[in-house]
């Protein structure tokens, strides 16, 4: 299985990572565990690059896009499958009470959970890596118009995240043009 990938970061932030290796952030509130964050879509990479947050610790002043190629020789959880994603929600279910006890992250406190539950996944199983998907309601990069009618055909854009958690899983980055 292999995947090509998107990272948007600052431009001197790219350059170390094109020199060395990419440098988790531990955050509590990471969608997919604690790893390394890539698009598969390089236009939502470039958008990232325009709204990056303080909590994961970016601070973008020139923006950079490192296309990645992602070949994971370990297990891999792709929650755009069928059958892993079922295996998601009912390992979900079997192990949640444990978590919130272990973990005191409150049932409400839904990304530190999920997050919490990535990490749990990525520790027990060794995963290479988590592909997500992720339907938000709102898509601040959907910034066109549509027509009132659309919702009707039942089309979305469902946006896929992965998370790296061994970076050996990265076989190749280079840096993107700019547009």
């Amino acid at each position: 299985m292999r995947f090509l990938a998107y990272h948007g970061t600052d431009r001197e932030r790219a350059e170390k990572i094109l020199a060395g290796a990419f440098r988790v952030k531990a955050n509590d509130e990471h969608w997919l565990g604690n790893g390394v964050y890539f698009y598969l879509d390089a236009s939502l990479a470039r958008w990232w690059t325009t709204r990056p947050t303080r909590k994961f610790g970016e601070d973008v002043h020139n923006r950079a896009v490192l296309e990645c190629v992602l070949e994971p020789t370990g297990p891999v959880l792709d929650l755009r499958k069928l059958d892993d994603y079922r295996w998601f929600v009912e390992e979900y279910a079997q192990v949640i009470d444990y978590l919130i006890e272990k973990t005191h992250v409150e049932r409400s406190s839904f990304k530190k959970l999920r997050c919490s539950f990535c990490d749990y996944l990525y520790k027990q199983y060794r995963f290479d890596l988590i592909v997500g998907t992720f339907h938000l309601p709102e898509q601040p990069y959907l910034d066109f118009p549509r027509t009132p009618d659309f919702d009707q055909l039942q089309l979305s854009y469902v946006e896929t995240q992965v998370c790296v958690f061994n970076q050996a899983a990265i076989i190749s980055k280079r840096l993107m043009e700019k547009e």
